[in-house]
C-alpha cells in the first residue's frame, strides 16, 4: 500500500481502481452522503471531485501543484 493510500485510508476513504478499457482511474470514496469522492483520471491526468448524485469538478495537475505550494505558503501543511 502506498503512503497516499494509507493517508486516504486514515481519513476513512476506500480505494477503488477502475480499468475497463474506457475508464482508467483510481477513486477514493467514503460511506458518507456528504463526502466528496476524489478520482484520479489516469487517462487524462485529471483530478476529479464530486458526489455520486451531484456535479463533478476537475482540476489539472499543474493547478494542483500551485494549490499545494499555496497551502505550504499559508502554513496549512
Amino acid at each position: 500500500m502506498s503512503k497516499a493510500d494509507e493517508m486516504f485510508e486514515k481519513l476513512g476513504y476506500k480505494k477503488i481502481q477502475i480499468n475497463n478499457g474506457f475508464d482508467n482511474e483510481i477513486k477514493y470514496t467514503r460511506e458518507n452522503k456528504y463526502s466528496t469522492d476524489i478520482i484520479f483520471d489516469l487517462r487524462h491526468n485529471l483530478i476529479v471531485f464530486g458526489r455520486e448524485e451531484g456535479n463533478k469538478h476537475a482540476i489539472i495537475t499543474n493547478a494542483l501543484q500551485a494549490i499545494n505550494e499555496k497551502v505550504k505558503e499559508l502554513g496549512w501543511i
